[in-house]
């Protein structure tokens, strides 16, 4: 945490990000995260700062909340967001701190495809089914899925991710993708190699 942190403030501009029109989602990501902290016993989250379990004290800036979302959790977050009469999500906000050989600036404000075109494996179909997946989530429904090739359900969370969507104002329907790190397990999960 203590190098997300230091990330966060040294270098924002290369590890957050938002394109116009994501405020919205933005904000709701934050709020999310905010209530799942309030649920945890190792946080005490206030009106204007959370307590960590680390001890350190983070200010809930409303202003930044992709940053402030940062700095509270150890997962990056992949906010996607399917622009009106667009054909699949796009990459609308980030704090994308440990990426895997790519940049968040390479990426944001693209779609799907577009960021996947150096990965081999994600063809059409794949990119068909994901999308697929993509629009399925429900608003307050937080499905497990994991990528084909990984262990399946029961494996441990580092191959795996959690997405959630809901209506946002103005119509756009944002989803959320949340890498997952650490000890957790998946109670369910959907293949998405069919």
């Amino acid at each position: 945490m203590a190098e997300r942190e230091r990330l966060i403030r040294e270098v924002p501009e290369l590890v957050t990000g938002m394109v116009p029109g994501a405020d919205a989602a933005a904000a709701e990501l934050l709020d999310t995260v905010l209530a799942e902290l309030a649920g945890h016993p190792d946080f005490r989250v206030g009106a204007a700062e959370v307590a960590c379990p680390d001890g350190r004290m983070v200010a809930i800036d409303r202003a930044e909340p992709m940053a402030t979302a940062g700095r509270l959790v150890q997962e990056d977050l992949c906010l996607m967001q399917r622009p009106e009469g667009a054909e699949e999500h796009l990459l609308a906000a980030a704090v994308l701190c440990f990426p895997a050989n790519w940049t968040l600036a390479e990426k944001l404000g693209r779609p799907m495809l577009r960021i996947h075109a150096p990965v081999a494996q994600y063809g059409d179909g794949v990119a068909k089914r994901v999308q697929r997946l993509l629009d399925g989530v429900q608003p307050r429904r937080v499905p497990d899925v994991h990528p084909a090739g990984s262990a399946g359900p029961g494996a441990p969370a580092s191959g795996w991710c959690r997405a959630r969507r809901s209506r946002s104002p103005g119509g756009a329907r944002p989803a959320v993708r949340r890498d997952l790190a650490g000890g957790g397990r998946s109670p369910a999960a959907m293949d998405l190699s069919k």
